[in-house]
């Protein structure tokens, strides 16, 4: 199993989030299914949940390449930037912070 998919795993079993469907097809679909199986509704999506995560190829090495393309866009943007742009970026955050760092 890939790590991502471990990671989405655990989080689904840890972390409690409440979630509202107001779309009455699908509430009574997820109802329907859970009956099936005689699962409640959170069941019923946690099990869908993970067969789709189960199914879904993930390609590392495209996500990889993804992300350096766009570290590679920030860093030249970064390198256009000028002294001018620097200093009132500089003047912006001496505006916002005093000097012991507190918010003003």
């Amino acid at each position: 199993m890939h790590a991502a998919y471990a990671a989405i795993l655990k989080a689904v079993v840890k972390v409690t989030m409440a979630i509202t469907i107001r779309n009455k097809q699908l509430e009574a679909e997820i109802k329907a299914l859970g009956a099936k199986y005689r699962k409640g509704p959170t069941e019923t999506v946690r099990f869908l949940l993970r067969e789709h995560i189960m199914r879904e190829p993930v390609d590392e090495r495209a996500l990889g390449a993804e992300r350096e393309g766009k570290i590679a866009e920030l860093r030249a943007e970064a390198a256009r930037t000028t002294d001018e742009d620097r200093r009132k970026l500089r003047q912006s955050i001496d505006r916002m912070y005093d000097e012991r760092g507190l918010p003003r």
